[in-house]
């Protein structure tokens, strides 16, 4: 019997060994990644962006998540997130987080996202890459365009060219 409880508790040791090597791993790659670390802050972060809903904020991969927002055996408030679309991940393209989008009359967020005033991004350090990705997909004269700060965190709009020119 003690041999067996041995075995047993060896192969348990090893299943909690690699969860944490996998968990502390992941949780390394994103913060190394460019992942922006309000500090604790993320929940206020979401308040402040959920305060403004005639927008629609629309999160790429290294902003501020709403997974951190909220604790794991935390309730979230009903509505709280019905002004932000995730463009990543396995909840984009959800019919709920559709019906965000239709609230907003978007239905691509990023061709549609183009000249909307209505519209905003919060791209962390891939603005470079969005940028291209957004030439290159959808229209070539059109930038990220620096609109204002949450926090310390950037938020952009995308505006053509000739459009800036009228801002300006």
């Amino acid at each position: 019997f003690a041999e067996k409880l041995k075995e047993v508790s060896l192969k348990w040791l090893a299943i909690i060994v690699a969860f944490c090597i996998v968990f502390f791993a992941a949780d390394y790659e994103r913060k190394e990644s460019g992942y922006v670390n309000l500090a604790g802050a993320t929940s206020d972060f979401f308040e402040l962006v959920a305060e403004d809903e005639e927008n629609l904020y629309v999160m790429l991969k290294s902003a501020p998540s709403i997974y951190d927002s909220v604790g794991y055996w935390e309730e979230c408030t009903q509505g709280n997130l019905s002004n932000v679309y995730n463009a990543y991940g396995w909840e984009s393209m959800m019919p709920v987080k559709e019906k965000v989008l239709d609230k907003y009359n978007v239905e691509n967020v990023f061709r549609d996202g183009i000249n909307n005033k209505n519209v905003f991004y919060c791209v962390g350090m891939y603005s470079e890459m969005f940028m291209m990705y957004i030439q290159d997909n959808y229209d070539e004269n059109t930038i990220l365009y620096y609109e204002k700060e949450i926090l310390g965190v950037p938020v952009y709009s995308l505006r053509t060219i000739d459009q800036i020119e009228g801002i300006q």
